[in-house]
């Protein structure tokens, strides 16, 4: 295991401020199965909405503000510049739903 960013605390890992445009959904995201697995963002987020009670995360968010003591975790994608979210896939679609038209 590469420890290279483990402080003493034990954590793994280091903050980052991305910008909404620069992450991705995860499209293996284990909640939806081996079988409805998504094909892009945009299916990604849809099944977000419709099983998942997006809206009710979103009106928390932009009545409280995003948290930063709940981080979004991602890692790099395949995608030059981009991160793919692997935690917080619902708080990030409440985001991206807050943010696009």
């Amino acid at each position: 295991m590469d420890n290279s960013n483990k402080s003493k605390s034990g954590v793994v890992g280091k903050s980052l401020y991305l910008n909404v445009e620069d992450l991705l959904l995860d499209v293996e995201n284990p909640r939806f199965g081996s079988k409805n697995r998504a094909e892009s963002q945009e299916d990604i987020a849809l099944k977000f909405e419709m099983g998942f009670d997006i809206i009710t995360v979103a009106e928390s968010i932009a009545r409280n503000g995003f948290f930063a003591n709940e981080p979004l975790i991602v890692i790099e994608s395949k995608t030059p510049g981009k991160y793919t979210v692997i935690e917080g896939n619902r708080r990030f679609t409440a985001l991206l739903s807050l943010t696009n038209d």
